[in-house]
């Protein structure tokens, strides 16, 4: 979650400035709307004038189509400033997407823009001393407000971002309405895949295995083979390929590489995949949770439910808010709720190792890694 990102002097390791969480009772929203797009189109300007490409279309910013999740509902003007605060009161940040071939430049750019005024926003800085990943944290100065901007690498065609790139990070006004996150559409639907593809029936192989019945060596696996793996940032792929030979009675696999995986971007032909049908509520985590109950066999949404609790709190769960463990809760127990309201038989699934994974996740908060 936004609103964690630090400013430091790379030349003595000095942390200068936190972003804040920006409070829309204090900051007027179609204020700040307004001067951030004029920053950003002055941005863009500059940048011209030094790489001889621009980042943006003035076009994509005013639609909002360059932002991304909750972002883009922030700066949509067909929502007015009272209905968005009834629902949102706090932006840890602000998502805008950029090419994923520009990060580097961008980041360039912005070191040696520190200090610099673009519009009513002053560049303070950001964490990193050289780039690396897929996005830049950065803060900026606002009227003394100190706001967090990320950039994020985004896959661009036709000078706008990808349908799949906007599906990833989308966070639909009809969810927010009602107090779902992005996160929770996202963690729904890589629970669903990891669900519905579990596979009994299939013989895991070594990568060296070799072909045969008498030499096949068996790869040791502590829970059902899953076919079938969802990536925010890449797709849908499937994990194993079909080798010739059968034991068992079952068909035997070897393990395809993420390097060697295809991933499946198209958001139809994605959603026909898990449910032979395609409509807009895939795009929300309200319309999901209808799918899956209108859809799915009690069955296959236990088994996504006991994926979807230890993701929220088992190993390698990661932190939603930084030193703000109260918040996690908040948000990662507003997915559970909406679960055992949609299915009531949940409430009494795996209550007492749920509480175990959340009371060993909590006491060591400090210490898990944020999630971006």
């Amino acid at each position: 979650m936004g609103g964690n990102a630090r400013v430091i002097n790379h030349d003595n390791g000095e942390v200068t400035a936190f972003a804040e969480q920006i409070n829309l009772y204090e900051i007027r929203r179609s204020d700040l709307v307004s001067d951030l797009l004029s920053m950003l189109k002055i941005l863009n300007g500059v940048f011209v004038t030094d790489y001889k490409i621009q980042i943006w279309d003035f076009d994509l910013l005013d639609s909002g189509e360059a932002f991304n999740g909750s972002s883009e509902s922030f700066v949509n003007p067909t929502i007015s400033d009272e209905d968005f605060i009834k629902h949102k009161q706090f932006i840890g940040d602000i998502d805008i997407t950029i090419p994923h071939e520009l990060l580097n430049s961008v980041f360039d750019f912005l070191a040696n823009s520190i200090g610099n005024k673009f519009g009513k926003f002053v560049y303070l800085g950001q964490c990193k001393a050289k780039f690396y990943g897929h996005q830049i944290n950065s803060v900026w100065d606002y009227n003394g407000h100190n706001i967090q901007i990320d950039f994020e690498g985004t896959e661009y065609k036709n000078k706008k971002p990808t349908e799949f790139a906007k599906f990833a990070h989308s966070a639909s006004w009809a969810d927010i309405e009602q107090g779902y996150k992005g996160v929770h559409h996202k963690y729904l639907l890589i629970n669903l895949v990891r669900a519905i593809s579990e596979n009994d029936n299939i013989i895991i192989l070594t990568p060296k295995s070799l072909i045969t019945e008498e030499k096949a060596k068996k790869k040791v696996i502590h829970e059902p083979p899953r076919t079938f793996a969802f990536s925010i940032d890449r797709g849908l792929r499937s994990k194993y390929q079909n080798v010739d030979l059968i034991l068992e009675g079952k068909q035997c696999v070897k393990e395809l590489t993420t390097a060697d995986s295809d991933y499946n971007t198209d958001i139809e032909k994605i959603s026909r995949i898990l449910f032979n049908e395609y409509d807009e509520r895939f795009w929300s985590f309200t319309g999901l949770l209808n799918m899956i109950s209108n859809k799915k066999e009690k069955n296959t949404i236990i088994k996504m439910y006991q994926h979807i609790y230890k993701q929220l709190w088992g190993t390698g769960a990661q932190a939603l808010f930084r030193n703000d463990p109260v918040q996690d809760h908040l948000v990662k127990e507003k997915m559970i709720s909406a679960l055992i309201k949609e299915f009531p038989y949940l409430v009494d699934i795996d209550t007492i190792l749920i509480t175990e994974l959340k009371e060993e996740f909590y006491n060591k908060y400090k210490t898990v890694e944020l999630s971006d």
